[in-house]
């Protein structure tokens, strides 16, 4: 269904090149990403029935301030999960902005966006990030901790050591499905680590999205 993509006279579909090391390291990133801002709350607007509809909405950091707190406020009042992507750490403070993150069900930052995030929010962040997986799954612990109390889950993603679910435990187990906002600031902080797959240096090409 590509009922929902905008063809605009005179406006380029976003590009990003991504400059990358031997090593497969990621060196330098160039990006064309304006077209992003015409996916506007006006535009959105005309598919208000299919997303009160959805059961989960997915939306990330490259689309307006605006937009965002729009299907926040939609997802507020039909009771609609939203799934937040950051983007990147320049992007991901969007809906923590305002109100809007309250309305978040989901959201998978890295570490750093998850630190941007905390920034914005006001709480004491690390001026250095960890490297050591104890510190880095430490770190994270502690800084999803005040978002929790509004979101059901937090996937940080760690680059090398995997992924991070962190959600509340309410009566001894953690569900991915969301319970009431109630039942998730009572619940007590548990986090579940996913190491990465092993694979030697060899054998790595590109580095760039492995986050994801």
């Amino acid at each position: 269904d590509m009922a929902g993509v905008l063809q605009l006279a005179g406006h380029s579909t976003a590009t990003y090149c991504a400059v990358i090391t031997g090593s497969g390291e990621l060196s330098l990133g160039l990006g064309d990403m304006d077209i992003h801002q015409q996916i506007t709350e006006q535009h959105v607007s005309k598919f208000k029935e299919s997303l009160c509809l959805a059961p989960l909405v997915c939306i990330d950091g490259n689309v307006p301030i605006a937009t965002i707190q729009y299907v926040c406020e939609i997802a507020r009042e039909h009771q609609i999960a939203v799934c937040y992507e950051p983007t990147d750490e320049n992007k991901a403070s969007k809906p923590f902005l305002s109100d809007s993150w309250r309305a978040l069900t989901y959201v998978s930052p890295n570490l750093r966006e998850l630190r941007a995030i905390n920034r914005t929010l006001g709480h004491p962040v690390p001026a250095e990030l960890p490297s050591r997986l104890e510190d880095v799954v430490r770190t994270a612990m502690t800084l999803t901790r005040p978002l929790l109390t509004q979101l059901h889950c937090v996937v940080v993603t760690l680059g090398m050591h995997g992924v991070l679910l962190c959600g509340r435990r309410v009566e001894g187990s953690f569900s991915l499905c969301p319970g009431t906002r109630k039942q998730n600031a009572a619940g007590e902080l548990c986090a579940t680590h996913y190491p990465a797959i092993p694979i030697s240096r060899e054998e790595i090409v590109n580095v760039s999205g492995a986050g994801d």
